[in-house]
């Protein structure tokens, strides 16, 4: 839709093929799991491992679904998808009605009811993501645009607000998937 200019910019998460793309990102944020009641996952109580997770049913958005299968064979642990969908309030919803542990962005907890459900920290330092908003290289944004721009890294990336050459490790390594 960027190119064929039926939206002038577009808000975007991790990992994503950003070429010919000018990107902003936000701060990068931690990958979380939802742990249905009645299920356990892990001995400490705010955080949880990849080898804790491998011995659990997952539910994964499929953005995530390579990196995921990277980390656990590198680590060279098993793992158990239960279930592939296209969207983290997916992912949460089925986690919350049992079918698994689901693996979200951390800020998607502000827009869900988890019924119940634990949170955890996933423990894993190369697993973060960060939203991030884009246009084509080299097209001119509109006031509004550069307005809604300015607002994102004032909201999202405090420390990048202004920084245009603000670089995101994950978005390369998305290409390498």
């Amino acid at each position: 839709m960027l190119r064929r200019r039926v939206v002038e910019l577009g808000v975007v998460r991790t990992p994503f093929a950003g070429e010919g793309l000018e990107c902003r990102y936000a701060d990068p944020e931690p990958m979380v799991a939802v742990i249905p009641r009645g299920m356990s996952c892990g001995e400490r109580a705010d955080v949880v491992g990849l080898e804790e997770l491998s011995a659990a049913p997952l539910v994964i958005y499929r953005r995530f679904e390579k990196i995921l299968e990277r980390l656990f064979a590198q680590a060279g642990l098993p793992e158990f998808v239960a279930c592939v969908n296209d969207d983290a309030r997916t992912t949460c919803a089925w986690a919350c009605k049992g079918l698994g542990v689901g693996l979200v962005p951390e800020s998607f907890l502000e827009l869900m009811s988890l019924e119940g459900a634990t949170v955890k920290r996933v423990d894993e330092d190369s697993l973060v993501t960060r939203m991030a908003v884009v246009w084509p290289k080299g097209r001119d944004l509109s006031p509004l645009a550069e307005r809604f721009v300015s607002m994102f890294e004032a909201a999202y990336a405090p420390e990048a607000a202004g920084d245009e050459a603000a670089d995101d490790g994950t978005a390369g390594r998305a290409a390498e998937s």
